[in-house]
């Protein structure tokens, strides 16, 4: 069952990268983001299948492998797009912006999925603008 909600929720952060209209920015990231937390708005169970197990490992080191296929995903989408766009950050600096980045779609993610938790706007707009306004500058 893991392997499948896996295999379900990496084709939905893949499709979004994929269906970007500007590759290769910073839009890409948005738009993982954006598929990353509509995945849990779509399927509320797989949150707490997913992350309240053991079988899931995260290594926040730049160049960690063995990872969480999304957490992969992201960490290799950060890595690609600040070469592309020629950052100049250290790998410190980089493990900074990826692990501000799983934060926010995590949290993001988190909130939505307990069932006390009401909102009376468009989760995905919200998303949007807090990726957004979280990841300028």
């Amino acid at each position: 069952m893991q392997e499948y909600v896996t295999e379900k929720f990496m084709k939905q952060l893949e499709k979004a990268v994929r269906d970007c209209p500007h590759p290769d920015t910073e839009e890409e990231i948005l738009y993982m983001g954006k598929a990353y937390v509509t995945f849990f708005i779509e399927n509320p169970q797989y949150y707490k299948f997913l992350y309240f197990h053991e079988f899931m490992t995260v290594d926040l080191s730049l160049y960690s492998t063995g990872n969480f296929p999304p957490f992969e995903f992201l960490r290799e989408t950060v890595i690609r797009l600040n070469h592309i766009n020629e950052k100049k950050l250290s790998e410190y600096e980089q493990e900074l912006e990826l692990l501000k980045l799983w934060s926010d779609v995590q949290g993001l993610a988190s909130i939505e999925s307990m069932r006390g938790v009401k909102w009376n706007e468009e989760w995905e707009d919200t998303i949007v603008k807090i990726l957004c306004y979280n990841n300028r500058g």
